[in-house]
């Protein structure tokens, strides 16, 4: 999964966060408290669903529940998707 930029304003527009990322953000950024003392943008369980629902609508992958918790962040959905084998695609739904 190459292009973040798209996977992160899918995420981010789907949850409604685009004004609410903060300045030091990167796709590294926690999207859920590690309970590490780090800043993180504090998505709920519930936002942890519709996130698995976003992934299935979007790139047709499916996430057992027990894969949640690698959803961290950006890169680490970036990944998880590759490693399902997703395709890249636009907000269009077309390749990239």
């Amino acid at each position: 999964m190459q292009n973040r930029q798209i996977l992160c304003e899918k995420i981010c527009g789907a949850l409604r966060l685009m004004t609410e990322l903060p300045e030091d953000f990167t796709y590294d950024y926690p999207l859920f408290d590690q309970f590490d003392g780090r800043p993180h943008l504090a998505l709920s369980s519930i936002n942890a669903l519709e996130l698995v629902v976003i992934i299935y609508e979007t790139w047709h992958i499916d996430v057992p529940m027990e894969d949640i918790r690698k959803l961290v962040s950006v890169n680490a959905i970036a990944d998880y998707l590759e490693d399902a084998g997703a395709a890249e695609s636009d907000e269009a739904g077309g390749q990239v």
